[in-house]
This record gives structure tokens, sequence and C-alpha cells, in this order.
């Protein structure tokens, strides 16, 4: 089923002058192209993201206790929560704007539009309405809004901090996918801005930016309240999300290794499991190599297409995992680590030679 395909004049992962002119199979040396590592596999990238959510995480941290600490000090939460937290949470959710450069980029894989939305729709609220707004930021509502978008977030950053890391435990990955349900009061955020109507008609807010097109930001405010319900994409994306990751946790059961493992005993039926590793994720090979059992399905799998000759895919297998090298060593997928590294010393000696 598997066949080594010839390619000429293919720059070989390990770049040689004396390789390029040469005839190989293109997966000796170098996967193809959707095998290769993404941006995001990079140190330097899981470094700065690690940082950037943990600092995210801290900030939101602060926040609530900012937050508590004003409500038990006045014991009341009429007008505490904004005074106590306002500012700093206005300066965070600004600075999230770094989210949206990262789905741009391609070193998150969200892609642009969806932080894009998320992020505009929550700092138009906090920065251009409740900042501007005196009355609103007294109201009780606002300060059970501000309390839940603390609490969201503390369970948001650090699950991306850890998942850059590769120890994402599962209870904080549950909480990520469920907890919306309870934390995210999409209605409170809509009552604050219909509580702000009048104010924002009274003083005719933003008439100079809203000059020059054919509506007032009075009538514009209007318009996102009628959609805003109806077009809240990150509980959407949530939502989504938490049905593949629950599909995933059943897939990724001591059941399922052992009936990959069987597979992957029989020619016949190994394909099957070889081309499920080589076409997921490279994040979700890696989280099934450091699993206490899945570690054996995935080092079997490269045993299995290197005693069989099978050369395409035990190189697609080898370069998926030589990213993660550094979290398969802190695993159970060491053993998976000393069979990719000398498979690697070996394409080094090859490509000398050449």
């Amino acid at each position: 089923m598997f066949k080594a395909t010839q390619s000429c004049d293919v720059t070989p992962n390990l770049s040689s002058p004396a390789v390029k002119s040469k005839c190989y199979p293109h997966t000796l040396f170098e996967p193809p192209p959707d095998y290769k590592s993404k941006m995001s596999s990079s140190p330097f990238v899981k470094s700065y993201l690690f940082a950037y959510n943990f600092l995210q995480a801290s900030s939101w941290t602060i926040s609530l206790l900012s937050i508590v600490s004003s409500v038990l000090s006045s014991k009341t939460i009429n007008g505490g929560a904004y005074s106590a937290a306002g500012y700093l949470i206005s300066v965070i959710q600004a600075a999230a704007v770094l989210e949206v450069l990262h789905g741009a980029i391609g070193i998150v894989p969200s892609g642009f539009l969806s932080p894009l939305m998320q992020w505009s729709g929550r700092t138009h609220f906090i920065l251009a309405i409740v900042g501007q707004i005196n009355e609103v930021q007294d109201s009780p509502w606002l300060a059970i809004t501000l309390v839940a978008w603390c609490i969201g977030e503390m369970i948001r950053y650090p699950h991306y901090a850890l998942t850059c890391l590769g120890r994402c435990p599962y209870w904080l990955t549950y909480l990520r996918y469920t907890g919306f349900i309870i934390i995210y009061p999409t209605g409170l955020a809509v009552l604050i801005m219909y509580k702000a109507l009048p104010h924002v008609k009274e003083r005719n807010l933003y008439a100079n930016f809203f000059s020059v097109f054919p509506f007032s930001y009075y009538q514009f405010l209007w318009a996102v309240l009628l959609v805003y319900p109806c077009s809240n994409n990150e509980n959407l994306s949530l939502e989504k999300q938490r049905s593949i990751t629950a599909r995933e946790r059943k897939c990724e059961s001591p059941l399922n290794h052992l009936l990959r493992y069987k597979l992957l005993e029989a020619e016949e039926s190994m394909a099957v499991v070889v081309l499920e590793f080589l076409e997921c994720d490279g994040d979700r090979l890696m989280r099934l190599a450091r699993n206490e059992f899945g570690n054996f399905v995935v080092f079997k799998a490269i045993r299995v297409t290197q005693e069989m000759s099978r050369v395409d895919p035990f190189w697609g297998l080898v370069h998926k995992l030589m990213p993660f090298l550094h979290l398969l060593r802190r695993s159970h997928g060491i053993n998976i680590v000393n069979i990719l590294l000398i498979k690697n010393n070996i394409a080094n000696i090859l490509e000398s030679t050449i």
C-alpha cells in the first residue's frame, strides 16, 4: 500500500549541495510539505506564547483579587468592581490584540477572524462604553460581568500556557471547554449596553468620529445590541471545540490504544493506524506519544514501518515527532526518543557521505 516515491532536485532536510542533484525517496531526508513542522513548534515561539499567556493569567488573577478585596471592604458590589480593577482590565484587554496578530501570522491555529471578533467586541465594551459612561460603572451587573471575565480568563490563559509546554491536565481542558456555559454572561453585557443607550444619546457620544458616516454612534450601538446575542463567536467556537475535545478524549482511551496496537500486528490492517498518525495534527500525535498507553502504539507504528521497509510513512512519522523531542523526554515517550535520535544520527551520517 505504501510506496517510496522518487523525486529529483529535492532539497533534503539536512541540506547539502551534493544531495540536491541526486534522486532519493523524498521522505528519506525530507518529509512531504504536510509533515513539515509549523512555526508554532519553534522553541522560541512556544516560550513567547507561554510567557504571554502566563502574564495574562497573572493579570486577570490580580484583577479578580482586587475586585474581591474591594467588595469585602465596602460590603457592596455597586461601583467597587470597576474602580478597583477597571483600569487594569482595560489595559490587559487592549493588549490582547496580540492574539489577533498571533492568529494572523500563524503561530496559533485560531486564525485571524475569530480572535478579531472576540477582541473587538470586548474592547469596545470595556473602553468605548464602560470607560466613558460613569453611570454604568456603578452597576452591579458590571461587577458580575467583570468577575465572570476574570474567572473565564483565569481558566483560558493557564490552559494555553500549559498546552505550550505539553503539560495541560485534562481537568483544565474540561473546564476550558465546559465552564464557559456558566461563566460567560452574554446577557449581562447586552443589558449594560442597553442601559448605556440613553447616556450615549444624551451626550451624542463620538459625534465627531461618526460624522463621516450616515448614522450616529447611538444607532450603531443599537445595531450591535441586535446582532450581539446571535454572533457570540467565542461561545460558538468553544462549543465546537468542546465536542471535538470530547471525541479526542474518547479516542485516546486505553481500549482504543489496544485496538490500534492489535491492528499494527497485521500487515493488512497496519496501514489504517499509520495513515491516521500521518494525517493527524502534530500536537495530537505528540500527546499520544506521551500517553502512558499511547506511547506503545506510536513506538510500534515506527518499528513496524521500519521493519517492513515502508520508507515514506516511517520517515514521515520520524519528522513529525522530531520537533517534540524535548517534551517526549519528560514523559512516557522516552522509548520513542531513543529510536528517533538513532534514526536522525543515521540520516546525518548518510548525508555527510554523499
